[in-house]
């Protein structure tokens, strides 16, 4: 879905420049996307990845396949190069997905963030009350943990 679509073009022109400020900062160079790619095998992938102990490293894959070289994580074989990539047996993801493993953990994924107005990641909830939206520094969370703890 072209992301201009699902955002408007202000908005997304908006927050694809916050990206790219806070890349530097953040070690991470973030390219220019004009689709947004649909995450359904991400994460079916990632819930698998969790079950085997390599969520954090699929993740990291998946963030870097996405955001900074940016492929399309809605295809099949771009989630099965990240996952050999991340140290996941490639045929055992495509058999997971393919077989739909782990498509009810997604529907309850799906539900728990409609439930929680969750519309874009990452979104962080604090205390049941604060809701961040978007890419922080650390010195963001640092100001708003010391906010928090003030009151």
């Amino acid at each position: 879905m072209p992301a201009e679509k699902q955002f408007g073009r202000e908005q997304y022109q908006n927050m694809m420049t916050a990206l790219r400020a806070k890349g530097p900062e953040l070690g991470i160079d973030f390219c220019e996307r004009s689709l947004l790619a649909n995450s359904r095998l991400a994460i079916e992938a990632s819930e698998y990845a969790r079950d085997k102990g390599l969520h954090s490293a699929f993740g990291a894959k998946v963030f870097q396949a996405y955001f900074t070289q940016g492929r399309n994580i809605g295809e099949l074989d771009v989630i099965l190069d990240v996952a050999a990539a991340a140290g996941l047996d490639r045929e055992e993801v495509r058999r997971v997905i393919t077989e739909g493993v782990y498509a009810p953990k997604r529907l309850q994924i799906a539900k728990e963030a409609e439930e929680k107005q969750i519309e874009m990641v990452p979104t962080f909830i604090i205390n049941d009350r604060h809701r961040l939206v978007g890419v922080l520094s650390a010195g963001e969370f640092r100001d708003l943990f010391a906010k928090l703890s003030s009151e």
